[in-house]
């Protein structure tokens, strides 16, 4: 669990305790791998912890000029990525892989504008990232990308991919958007066994 340059450990789900506070402003998300604690901050830096969050060591800025963005980091295959995007509905997005979550390697810029850099996740050895509607994957850490169309409902003004996870036989995938006409938003959730 993370919040505002604190992040938080529990075995239960139930009970955190808290790790030392961190400066540098909002964290986005924390992931733990390669032995160490790793979170993004929403001011385009990375922190790395190897003893659970006691003490902490900064990245450098990612992202190109006016990325200042970072997703929730994710961990898949021994290395950790996050996307820088620039804040908004357009703008590139960048693609970065790290061993230690403190030197971070740019893949390569995403080709993808608008609410693309807002969800990054990991499962079963694949990358996911939310263009808008469609569902983009890669199986090479990023290098390539496909595409997924969901049945998704004409009733949304605009939507947005939001997460994907793997419950050991289907793929469940969460879709956020608005009701036209209103100020409303609206969930919806997809299964499939065979998304991929």
């Amino acid at each position: 669990a993370s919040d505002y340059g604190t992040t938080a450990s529990s075995v239960d789900g139930r009970e955190f305790q808290i790790t030392n506070p961190q400066s540098g402003g909002l964290n986005q998300g924390a992931i733990y791998g390669n032995g160490r604690l790793v979170t993004s901050k929403v001011t385009g830096v990375t922190t790395s912890s190897q003893n659970d969050g006691a003490t902490w060591e900064f990245s450098t800025q990612l992202g190109d000029s006016g990325q200042r963005r970072l997703t929730s980091p994710v961990f898949l295959n021994n290395r950790f990525y996050v996307i820088a995007y620039l804040e908004g509905t357009s703008g590139t997005t960048s693609l970065f892989s790290s061993p230690d979550g403190l030197q971070w390697s740019k893949i390569h810029q995403l080709p993808y504008t608008g609410h693309i850099g807002q969800f990054l996740g990991a499962s079963e050895g694949k990358l996911f990232v939310g263009n808008g509607e469609v569902l983009e994957y890669s199986a090479d850490g990023g290098e390539s990308w496909n595409s997924i169309d969901l049945p998704i409902s004409s009733n949304y003004s605009y939507a947005e991919i939001r997460n994907v996870v793997f419950d050991g036989q289907k793929y469940w995938v969460t879709l956020g958007g608005g009701l036209p006409g209103t100020n409303h938003g609206a969930t919806d959730f997809f299964s499939s066994p065979d998304l991929l």
